[in-house]
Order: structure tokens, then C-alpha cells, then sequence
């Protein structure tokens, strides 16, 4: 008998906790929901992506705050600015960070405050 890590069901038998062949902590009930609510995130971001209402733009670092800038200015008063940026980092931008996520971000946030004028936190 086994108790489940993610609903805390006590008393179950070991065969529940038994999910695609494998043996976890976690009963195949709470795994099986789990992996539906991913797989439907993951539907949803993909579905949005591909959509064609959503517009989707790879820029590389170095055209962050031109693309803020442009973005801004084409801006009516009062009107709110939605924008999904994918930023490509070339071979070189890559070395130079390494896989310091905080000095990326960094890196990224410095370009955005460039094109917008506004210190980001």
C-alpha cells in the first residue's frame, strides 16, 4: 500500500501508482490528468503560434530597441501595447553569455529600456 505524493490519497495498491510502464510516486490517476492539462497548454501555445491572427517576428538582440521603438511610435494615445518577440541570439552572443540566464535577461532587458526610455525591473 502506497500513498500519493501530488493527491495524498493513502492506502492505494502498488499497481496505481504504475503509469506507462513505469513505477512513480505519483498515482497514474494524478499523472494521466497532469499530462492532459500539459499536452493541452501546449496545444494552446502551439494553436496561438500558428494561428493567423497572432503575428510572430524573430529579431536578433542587436534590433531589440530599434523594434520597441518602431512599435511605440506607431502607437495611438491611450493605446495599449501587446507584442510577442522571439529574440534570436547568434553563435557569438551565445559564447559571449553562456548559459547564465540572469546576464541574458539582463542582456535583453538593457536593449528593451534602450528602445523604450522606460527602466524595466
Amino acid at each position: 500500500m502506497g500513498e500519493c505524493i501530488f493527491c495524498y490519497y493513502t492506502n492505494l495498491p502498488i499497481e496505481v501508482f504504475v503509469y506507462e510502464n513505469k513505477t512513480y510516486k505519483t498515482c497514474a490517476i494524478c499523472k494521466a490528468t497532469r499530462a492532459k492539462k500539459a499536452n493541452t497548454k501546449k496545444n494552446t501555445f502551439a494553436n496561438n503560434i500558428n494561428s493567423e491572427k497572432t503575428s510572430v517576428k524573430t529579431i536578433s538582440i542587436e534590433e531589440i530597441s530599434n523594434h520597441i521603438a518602431d512599435l511605440i511610435s506607431s502607437l495611438e494615445h491611450n493605446a495599449i501595447l501587446s507584442s510577442t518577440l522571439y529574440i534570436k541570439l547568434d553563435e557569438t552572443m551565445l559564447c559571449a553569455v553562456g548559459t547564465d540566464v540572469e546576464v541574458m535577461a539582463k542582456l535583453i532587458v538593457d536593449e528593451i529600456e534602450e528602445g523604450d526610455n522606460f527602466g524595466w525591473m
